[in-house]
């Protein structure tokens, strides 16, 4: 067989699938059949002469038969209608496989905050004076494998600082909006914590930019980008040490009341923290940084490394206790111990607790108490971006 000829039975062959495929609620009962059968004799005759050094006339014509009818209803269904059939037929399957997964098995996560550092990074920023701005290609270059992006605002006229406002942009992106009194907003991938702590801005009502003053430089580092494992906890119970995410359902009131300096963790719906204590434990801080549980210091890794307080864990100083008297406090002193609800009879009133790795700037179960068991989303497993740093990979 020449390969002209073979090339054209694969075209031709392929074009008939599309049709069956795409069409068959448009063609007649008959019509069907009939491209059916056109199709399957050419591609019998097609594997009869296979290794063959001729082209039969059988073949020809049988090829010739399925040109002209995949023609007929091309020429009726049209190729660029048939194509966006295709093509957002395919379209709305990979959003189904998408919202599967994200529904049902995976679901990513932004690490919002530095309340897991240095296990896991949230968004932070630095400013930056003019020399220490890169060239564009090292900005793109860190904007790609680092998340990173630098900002240079300048004053197009004589302005001040009306207001600063944070928000969450479609439930789950912090934006901050800075306004100014000539109309302008400058928005800010940030949350007002990030921006007064790591960028130093802090105007006052007397604070004038001239026309030309940079009003604000620097860059902006997204926060981790992992994957949350949703299934496991369907199949067995949350282990003591493990990073894992939990919605705020149920618990946001008294967030809000412990809420304090943490305005980078407002308004998020999903936590993300390390499990130091499941259900029928008891748990109390010791001076030095120390985690007790069931009377005796915790042992799992994760949570060992936070009280060895070595390397970069260093700055954290191990397991601190709330920055002030509230209320509300549920780990409110040291030697302070908590029994955690273990409910076998009713599973949803189980009880786990919630600390961040970086206890010095997390708001917590030490601030608003346990996660009730309904609230756990599941175990994050895996630091998918970016890639280029010590935490990619498996998180532990």
């Amino acid at each position: 067989m020449s390969k002209k000829i073979k090339a054209n039975i694969k075209e031709q062959l392929a074009l008939a699938c599309k049709l069956l495929n795409y069409e068959k609620d448009r063609i007649s009962t008959g019509d069907f059949a009939e491209l059916t059968s056109r199709r399957d004799t050419l591609a019998e005759l097609s594997k009869q002469h296979k290794g063959s050094e001729g082209d039969s006339d059988e073949l020809k014509e049988a090829l010739i038969r399925l040109r002209k009818l995949n023609e007929k209803w091309n020429r009726k269904f049209g190729v660029f209608g048939n194509f966006l059939h295709v093509q957002v037929e395919e379209f709305l399957l990979a959003l189904f496989v998408i919202f599967s997964l994200k529904a049902f098995l995976l679901q990513p996560f932004r690490i919002p905050t530095g309340s897991m550092q240095p296990t896991l990074y949230g968004i932070h920023g630095q400013a930056l004076s003019p020399e220490e701005i890169p060239n564009p290609l090292v900005r793109l270059s860190e904007r790609l494998t680092h998340g990173r992006a630098y900002f240079n605002h300048i004053a197009k006229s004589d302005c001040s600082v009306v207001s600063i406002q944070q928000y969450m942009k479609f439930k789950f992106l912090i934006r901050t909006d800075i306004k100014l009194s000539d109309g302008r907003t400058i928005t800010l991938p940030i949350s007002k914590n990030v921006l007064t702590k790591d960028l130093g801005f802090r105007p006052t009502p007397n604070t004038i930019y001239k026309t030309g003053d940079t009003i604000i430089r620097g860059y902006v580092d997204t926060g981790d980008m992992i994957i949350v494992d949703k299934v496991s906890y369907h199949f067995r119970a949350p282990k003591r040490g493990e990073v894992f995410v939990f919605d705020t359902l149920g618990i946001k009131g008294k967030i809000a009341q412990s809420q304090g300096n943490f305005t980078d963790q407002q308004g998020g719906d999903n936590y993300i923290k390390r499990l130091v204590a499941v259900p029928g434990d008891t748990i109390s801080i010791k001076p030095g940084g120390k985690l007790i549980i069931n009377d005796q210091e915790a042992s799992e890794f994760g949570i060992q490394r936070v009280m060895q307080a070595q390397g970069l864990y260093a700055a954290n100083r191990g397991y601190q206790l709330t920055q002030s008297k509230r209320f509300n406090d549920y780990l409110g002193g040291y030697d302070v111990e908590k029994l955690l609800l273990q409910d076998s009879a009713n599973p949803d009133k189980q009880e786990y607790v919630a600390i961040g790795d970086n206890t010095q700037n997390s708001l917590d179960s030490r601030y608003w108490g346990p996660v009730p068991q309904h609230n756990l989303v599941g175990p994050a497993f895996f630091v998918l971006w970016p890639f280029v740093t010590e935490n990619w990979g498996v998180i532990k």
